[in-house]
């Protein structure tokens, strides 16, 4: 959905809920999505007449903005602000607006519309789609390099695999879509553990993701480090087989809940899986759909998204790929393979 299409939808939302304006503030990641641009210390205003943005007097301001149906008005101080013609209801995202926000500008009556631009933003467009792609490419090069250098020794500890990420990022001019996970051995078994100072022999789980143009990338890859035994090398490939069966099941019309039971109904080990399946990616690591039991999301076209099942117990395993939902699933993160990668 291009600038002006967007503008239209949110002028609906506006005669839908009989609103008088929507207020957007730049730290909102739905701000960006609206005006395909990151503007800092600035409020959008937008009315079923007019497009107003706020900025502060340091702010530059690009003239493209003129283009896009916008009036630009620099605010010096709150006396100005409460000239601003703000009345009746405004929609929102409560999640982003103070106190300090609504006594400012003055807002009496406020409701909060995120869920529905959440569900909005969830549909990439092809300019979304083509930076979430790069930021893909991204996680899939540094975790080739990591694999290098863990078959060289030069990558020994937990944090030195953390750091490795941190630089690549500063190198590639990208940011981090989150702090990477590095977990071996027993840590492997906490799915948010954080980097320590040791390589545990077993499982070693690596997910990373990159910022490109705020947009992210989510992948995760689990390696083996020592010798498996066969035991360990079948729960790896079965929870790989449940992996790649619920890429294909992810399809448009199907409701997220529904993905999550079938994850659960072909597992073998179902009692070790302790979160959701997966979630949206894009101007937030974590977006709409959300793949899990009390979801009421429904997967749809141009999503793109997550598949990451995992088994924790005194061992960790995780498999994580991003993908995009068109006709057939297809995953970002492929060229990243999955085969079970043995480190002696």
């Amino acid at each position: 959905m291009k600038y002006q299409n967007k503008l239209k939808t949110i002028k609906k939302i506006l005669t839908k809920h009989k609103a008088n304006q929507i207020i957007l503030k730049s730290t909102d990641p739905n701000f960006k999505w609206l005006l395909e641009k990151e503007i800092t210390k600035a409020t959008l205003i937008i009315t079923r007449k007019e497009n107003i943005l706020l900025t502060k007097p340091l702010e530059s301001i690009n003239k493209e903005f003129l283009k896009k149906d916008l009036k630009i008005l620099t605010i010096k101080n709150n006396k100005e602000l409460k000239k601003i013609n703000i009345k009746g209801l405004t929609l929102t995202n409560h999640e982003q607006i103070t106190l300090k926000d609504k006594e400012e500008l003055n807002l009496r009556r406020t409701k909060d519309i995120n869920t529905e631009l959440q569900e909005l933003r969830s549909q990439k467009n092809e300019e979304e789609i083509k930076k979430i792609k790069t930021a893909c490419n991204h996680a899939v090069k540094c975790w080739k390099q990591i694999i290098k250098k863990l078959e060289k020794k030069e990558l020994n500890t937990e944090k030195q695999i953390e750091q490795h990420i941190k630089i690549y990022a500063l190198r590639n001019n990208l940011g981090l879509a989150f702090n990477p996970v590095v977990a071996s051995g027993k840590n492997a078994g906490i799915p948010h553990h954080e980097p320590q100072k040791k390589l545990n022999k077993g499982f070693l789980v690596i997910d990373l993701g990159f910022d490109y143009e705020g947009y992210k990338s989510d992948m995760t890859r689990t390696i083996y480090l020592g010798k498996p035994t066969n035991q360990e090398k079948q729960i790896y490939e079965e929870l790989l087989n449940v992996q790649e069966t619920m890429i294909k099941k992810t399809r448009t019309g199907i409701k997220a809940k529904k993905l999550y039971e079938e994850t659960l109904r072909i597992m073998k080990k179902p009692e070790l899986f302790i979160h959701g399946l997966g979630h949206g990616v894009g101007l937030e690591i974590h977006e709409k759909p959300s793949i899990k039991p009390d979801s009421e999301d429904i997967i749809r076209k141009s999503q793109v998204l997550t598949i990451e099942p995992g088994y924790y117990e005194n061992y960790g395993i995780r498999i994580e790929d991003t993908i995009i939902i068109k006709e057939k699933p297809i995953i970002l993160t492929k060229k990243a393979p999955k085969t079970l990668k043995i480190i002696q």
